[in-house]
């Protein structure tokens, strides 16, 4: 009876599944999951055989939440796989991910189940957002008010709603980390999604299956990282294994031809100068991989396009 009291306190019965996949996180993944077991159903943390203490920090935690389940794999799938893993085992109506390294606001989850209540058109309910960094300061600029302010995904055309998701000049890329109703998370979610640009081809197929809301009624706490990873170390730390560059340029492109089947299976499929921008848009976040091939003809634009991104961003910090 005593057990049944604190899982109630612990927990709560809302159909709610948080899952966090954590790799070497012993410092921050406490606060991870004290913030999101209070608010869920079941809270499922999945550990990618971390070496420095993280499954100590987890199994402390077991005891003082009913609701949570701690998974250690004998070797490190990479995100992607892990992630895939995470999803399997959910059986809830709604879904969400938490980074290892990020927290939520106390009424996170009591603030976003509303708004799927409110309209059964909605996929993805995520919250305003706020950088935290090393020293612990919490920042909100420009891009994250412009994330916050993001309303295009709440239009009933789904051509709309993936155009803006696209072509707007907002980073909509956190919202990977809002609530998701668990069946659409699961039927986009799939493993035909590129290692490169997982996210954006994923949430992309969101947005045409239905409406994305953003609210800044609460907050999601996102850890930047002081350096950001090399191109190599990303895809290493996706699929747990290094790849060649040759490799890394076969992913690349199957996340532009991915980009191009969801925008295409559309009533109106992307024009010539839209697929032009995706290009773009990708070689501006992954490169160009100068090999031979089609992407010497685009590489002679990449520099100008990149300085003209980094200017206009620069422009906008001033300003603010």
């Amino acid at each position: 009876m005593e057990h049944a009291a604190t899982a109630a306190d612990r927990g709560r019965a809302n159909g709610v599944t948080i899952a966090i996949p954590v790799y070497n996180e012993r410092d921050r993944v406490e606060r991870a999951i004290r913030s999101a077991a209070p608010q869920c159903e079941r809270l499922i943390v999945a550990d990618n055989a971390s070496t420095d203490g993280t499954a100590a920090v987890c199994e402390r935690l077991l005891a003082e939440y009913p609701n949570m389940e701690y998974v250690r794999h004998d070797h490190n799938l990479g995100a992607l796989e892990n992630w895939y893993y995470l999803l399997s085992v959910t059986r809830s109506s709604y879904f969400m991910t938490l980074g290892s390294h990020d927290f939520i606001d106390d009424d996170f989850i009591a603030t976003l189940l509303p708004i799927f209540e409110a309209d059964d058109a909605v996929m993805l309910a995520s919250a305003g957002l706020r950088y935290e960094y090393d020293d612990g300061d919490e920042t909100a600029g420009r891009d994250i008010r412009a994330f916050s302010a993001w309303r295009s995904g709440m239009h009933d055309d789904p051509v709309v709603r993936l155009r803006s998701f696209f072509f707007d000049d907002v980073n909509l890329l956190w919202t990977m980390y809002g609530l998701f109703r668990a069946d659409a998370y699961k039927d986009c979610f799939t493993r035909d999604l590129p290692v490169y640009g997982a996210d954006v081809v994923f949430l992309a197929r969101i947005a045409r299956r239905g409406k994305i809301a953003i609210t800044d009624a609460t907050t999601y706490h996102a850890w930047r990282r002081s350096t950001r990873d090399t191109r190599s170390a990303y895809v290493e730390r996706m699929v747990g294994q290094k790849k060649g560059v040759a490799t890394r340029k076969r992913m690349r492109n199957e996340m532009l031809a991915a980009m191009f089947e969801v925008l295409s299976d559309t009533e109106r499929p992307p024009t010539l100068v839209e697929r032009l921008r995706l290009r773009f848009k990708a070689m501006t976040k992954f490169g160009t991989f100068r090999q031979r091939g089609p992407d010497l003809p685009f590489f002679a634009l990449y520099v100008p396009v990149k300085l003209t991104r980094k200017y206009r961003r620069l422009a906008r910090r001033f300003r603010s």
